[in-house]
């Protein structure tokens, strides 16, 4: 749960810097309902952590940091990618 706990409010933190209220909004709405769902999730398979997540997730908050949005948004979807293809 603290992982997951961590993992949220760096990506809110995300967002955030974006300044795009709608965004923010869409993330405070669904990040409740799928709290439960990730904590389960890293039970049943370790698909985040790690690493290479770790990893990932500093090159993100680095180029957020550099106000490098086009690398900001680059590092995303790459980063939405591999979770995907490691609950295939």
């Amino acid at each position: 749960a603290a992982h997951v706990d961590a993992d949220t409010a760096f990506h809110r933190a995300v967002v955030a810097a974006a300044h795009n209220p709608i965004l923010l909004e869409l993330f405070d709405g669904f990040t409740p309902r799928v709290r439960q769902a990730m904590i389960e999730m890293l039970r049943i398979r370790e698909v985040f952590g790690g690493e290479a997540d770790h990893a990932a997730h500093e090159r993100l908050a680095e180029a957020v940091g550099a106000r490098d949005s086009g690398t900001a948004a680059s590092l995303s979807r790459e980063h939405l990618r591999s979770l995907r293809e490691g609950l295939e």
